[in-house]
Protein backbone atom coordinates (compact mmCIF):
# COMPACT_ATOMS: atom_id res chain seq x y z
CA UNK A 1 0.00 0.00 0.00
CA UNK A 2 1.43 3.38 -1.07
CA UNK A 3 1.17 6.63 0.65
CA UNK A 4 -2.23 7.85 0.94
CA UNK A 5 -3.75 10.39 -1.86
CA UNK A 6 -4.55 13.52 -0.05
CA UNK A 7 -4.99 17.32 -0.51
CA UNK A 8 -1.92 19.49 0.11
CA UNK A 9 -1.19 19.74 3.75
CA UNK A 10 -3.42 17.18 4.91
CA UNK A 11 -1.10 14.34 5.30
CA UNK A 12 0.40 14.15 8.96
CA UNK A 13 3.21 11.27 8.99
CA UNK A 14 5.07 9.84 12.18
CA UNK A 15 8.68 9.88 11.86
CA UNK A 16 10.69 7.57 13.86
CA UNK A 17 14.62 7.37 14.03
CA UNK A 18 16.33 4.70 15.73
CA UNK A 19 20.05 3.85 15.46
CA UNK A 20 20.83 -0.20 15.67
CA UNK A 21 24.71 0.41 16.03
CA UNK A 22 27.03 3.02 15.65
CA UNK A 23 26.81 2.94 11.44
CA UNK A 24 22.74 1.86 10.87
CA UNK A 25 19.69 4.08 11.35
CA UNK A 26 16.64 2.86 10.86
CA UNK A 27 13.29 5.56 9.59
CA UNK A 28 10.09 4.34 10.22
CA UNK A 29 7.31 6.39 8.93
CA UNK A 30 3.26 5.85 9.53
CA UNK A 31 0.13 7.92 8.58
CA UNK A 32 -1.18 9.52 11.66
CA UNK A 33 -4.30 10.93 9.91
CA UNK A 34 -5.53 14.23 10.01
CA UNK A 35 -7.94 14.72 12.66
CA UNK A 36 -11.86 14.14 12.31
CA UNK A 37 -11.28 14.43 8.37
CA UNK A 38 -8.91 12.10 7.13
CA UNK A 39 -8.66 8.62 9.35
CA UNK A 40 -5.26 7.19 10.05
CA UNK A 41 -4.60 4.33 6.72
CA UNK A 42 -2.11 1.32 7.04
CA UNK A 43 0.72 2.76 5.44
CA UNK A 44 3.50 2.23 7.25
CA UNK A 45 7.31 2.29 5.74
CA UNK A 46 10.74 1.27 7.10
CA UNK A 47 13.98 2.50 5.58
CA UNK A 48 17.71 1.35 6.23
CA UNK A 49 20.38 3.77 6.23
CA UNK A 50 23.67 2.27 5.87
CA UNK A 51 25.94 5.07 7.07
CA UNK A 52 29.74 5.00 5.93
CA UNK A 53 33.36 5.42 7.65
CA UNK A 54 36.01 4.18 9.57
CA UNK A 55 38.40 4.92 12.40
CA UNK A 56 35.77 7.72 13.82
CA UNK A 57 35.49 9.33 9.84
CA UNK A 58 32.35 9.69 8.66
CA UNK A 59 31.34 9.99 5.46
CA UNK A 60 27.80 9.48 4.38
CA UNK A 61 28.58 8.82 0.60
CA UNK A 62 30.36 5.58 1.31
Amino acid sequence: MGMPKRKEYSLKLIVRTEFDDERTCRLSFRDAGFGDFFPATDFRVEKIIHLGGTNGQFNSLS
